[in-house]
């Protein structure tokens, strides 16, 4: 039960992918995007790799909780991810993320 997670970002898409348990996750790629059909054929040919089973996707939230512009942006690019794959998508809160690292 790999799963492929994701720092989606205007200039490039972060990919890390889980070990099969779940339990510890590593970086395996940086796609420097283009368009959405290079974004997606790079994404599938790792996805081809790790057959994962689910996407982790993480989201800017605002501080009362709520999905801004670039938010719903990268809730469009994983939902588009998901009808792409099937492969389930679900959200991880990464607010303040850059400020905490």
């Amino acid at each position: 039960m790999r799963i492929l997670a994701l720092d989606v970002g205007t200039k490039t898409i972060g990919v890390a992918v889980s070990d099969e348990l779940g339990i510890t996750a590593n970086g395996v790629a940086t796609i420097k995007r283009k368009d959405i059909a290079y974004d997606t054929a790079e994404l599938g040919r790792i996805i081809d790799r790790y057959t994962p089973s689910e996407l982790l996707v993480g989201i800017p939230y605002r501080s009362d909780g709520s999905v801004g512009k670039r938010g719903e942006d990268i809730m469009n690019f994983a939902e588009s991810l998901n009808k792409a794959f099937g492969i389930p998508v679900k959200y991880w809160d990464e607010s303040y993320s850059t400020a905490d690292a």
